[in-house]
């Protein structure tokens, strides 16, 4: 019989390990040391009579695959028939910047309102990143290669991959290698003029993360953000979370909320269990 296992931590990560580990024949327990599962993606009544739909807004980065492999959809969860505008303002009062994330001709006509190179330059940049986004899909998507690893299995994964990037061509090669490394405010001051709209495009870059538009490397963050993105999620990351729920419950994962592990009880290097808050 295989041994139990213990999740510490019922956000969405912690949920989707358990339901796939409980799916592989393992009796599975999720710890939340909160009232709620999904940690920043939870939706909380913070006054009464007012919920909030998560922390963590963002679903477009939702992995269809994962929709898939859980069932998501039959335990309720539900697209979005078009995804929402993101809308920066100006304070003066002039004509906000809009992006529609699923429409690519009305985002560039609006930006043309404000500046025709825009309008011409968004087109140009989602062309780019449309290019790149099949190759860091399969970055996203896959377990980080193990570089020092000997064996021709491995070997022939790192030459896959290296064979993948070269597919892009020399140009789109050249620019992968050279925004990766750049600010994102760099790589968005190249491309465009309007400061608002290179506002509203840089957000994803460092929404959650520790960087600034001026960190190296956030313009790798943002082609990563773009790459990933796909539909949202109607309900938002609470609705996320409670598909997620009914499908780790589904598949038979007790899940405890209001529990704090105190510490894990390791013998001779091994984790053996853990000791809650209660003494349990």
């Amino acid at each position: 019989m295989s041994r139990p296992v213990v999740v510490i931590g019922g956000g969405v990560n912690g949920l989707v390990c358990a339901t796939l580990l409980a799916r592989g024949g393992r009796a599975v327990t999720v710890l939340e040391r909160r009232d709620v599962l999904g940690g920043l993606a939870a939706g909380e009544e913070f006054h009464p009579g007012f919920r909030h739909a998560g922390v963590h807004l963002d679903t477009a980065s939702l992995r269809e695959e994962l929709v898939r492999e859980l069932d998501l959809e039959d335990h309720g969860l539900q697209w979005r028939d078009r995804e929402p505008e993101v809308v920066v303002p100006d304070e003066g009062g002039a004509a906000p910047v809009v992006r529609r994330p699923d429409d690519l001709e009305a985002t560039a006509a609006a930006l043309a309102a404000h500046d025709p190179a825009d309008g011409e330059a968004y087109r140009a940049w989602s062309a780019d990143v449309g290019r790149l986004a099949g190759f860091l899909r399969r970055v996203l998507d896959e377990p980080p290669p193990d570089v020092d690893a000997r064996t021709p299995g491995a070997l022939w994964e790192l030459a896959r991959k290296a064979l993948a990037l070269r597919r892009l061509g020399r140009r789109d090669m050249t620019e992968l290698l050279r925004v990766g490394p750049m600010a994102v405010a760099d790589a968005l001051d190249e491309r465009f003029r309007g400061d608002r709209f290179k506002l509203l495009l840089a957000t994803p870059a460092v929404a959650g993360t520790w960087t600034m538009p001026w960190s190296a490397g956030s313009g790798l963050q943002l082609l990563l953000a773009e790459a990933a993105r796909g539909r949202s999620v109607r309900g938002g990351p609470a609705a996320v979370v409670a598909a997620l729920a009914r499908a780790a419950e589904a598949a038979g994962v007790t899940l405890r909320t209001g529990v704090e592990v105190a510490r894990l009880l390791v013998d001779e290097g091994r984790v053996l269990g853990v000791r809650l808050a209660s003494g349990e």
